[in-house]
């Protein structure tokens, strides 16, 4: 990003926010992400996370 400012999280919610959006299939992050997704009104989103499993290990797509 030349030239432009990323943003960088800081405090310790951000922090996790951002790692739940990355593990987004794990079960512990679903309530985190679907306050994330309400607030934002992505419900369209929100369904699909709902409906998701953990990927099975080793196996990639």
């Amino acid at each position: 990003t030349a030239g432009r400012q990323i943003h960088v999280p800081t405090s310790r919610k951000e922090k996790r926010l951002q790692a739940a959006l990355m593990q987004y299939y794990q079960s512990e992050n679903r309530t985190l992400l679907a306050e994330f997704l309400r607030d934002r009104q992505r419900s369209d989103l929100l369904a699909k996370i709902t409906r998701l499993r953990a990927p099975k290990p080793g196996r990639k797509k």
